[in-house]
């Protein structure tokens, strides 16, 4: 239905040729992507098929990845790019496991050039109840996501990294980034910065240190 959260996206991304749905005429955006899934997503439209095909002859580096795999030329250009980790940091890449929020928003921006270390890196802070701990591998990345446009707070003022995302929820988060990459969010970001100074506001009111602490540091 056109009222469904993604329908945007897809729309867009379908028609730009970034992506494409399933061979009976139907995207299914609130089923289950995995991580081999969202690989493909992310890096289909920026290699070419000769690309693919002489990255589908190397052998795999993960011990899970079959050479004969459909998605085995992914995980090679993602390893080599750097877009997903291989040996010794990982010898599996758990390709049917559900791709996370900050799995996919951490593949996304590598694979686009945005260096999630060095972006926003002065803001070293929590940025939500739980992007709390600036130490965790996925804090960068979230803040990356904040700072781009990709993501925002919930109504409960959370950022949901460890949410198992839908293919409507990925898409949507690709196309952010594409958008952000046209500079088209620029709007987008003036407005979530002045909802949270609304935020700040609000909760020095209700004396929760903690939730203005957050919207300070994302505003």
């Amino acid at each position: 239905p056109h009222s469904y959260f993604g329908v945007e996206a897809i729309t867009a991304l379908t028609e730009r040729g970034v992506i494409s749905g399933y061979s009976d005429g139907t995207f299914q955006p609130t089923r289950a992507l995995n991580r081999a899934e969202a690989l493909k997503i992310i890096l289909a439209p920026l290699y070419n098929e000769e690309e693919r095909v002489s990255a589908g002859r190397r052998a795999p580096v993960h011990t899970d990845v079959p050479q004969e795999s459909w998605y085995t030329p992914y995980v090679t250009i993602g390893v080599e790019s750097g877009v997903i980790d291989g040996p010794p940091a990982k010898y599996a890449f758990h390709g049917a496991d559900t791709v996370r929020k900050a799995e996919f928003i951490k593949m996304a921006l590598e694979a686009h050039g945005i260096h999630a270390q060095s972006l926003a890196a002065d803001v070293l802070s929590p940025l939500s109840a739980d992007v709390s701990t600036t130490s965790t591998w996925y804090y960068p990345y979230m803040r990356a996501a904040f700072a781009t446009s990709l993501t925002s707070v919930s109504a409960q003022g959370t950022l949901n990294p460890g949410t198992e995302l839908t293919r409507g929820e990925a898409v949507t988060l690709l196309y952010r980034l594409l958008e952000y990459k046209q500079l088209h969010r620029t709007q987008v970001l003036l407005d979530t910065a002045e909802q949270d100074l609304l935020r700040v506001l609000q909760a020095l009111q209700g004396s929760r240190a903690d939730e203005a602490s957050y919207a300070a540091v994302r505003a």
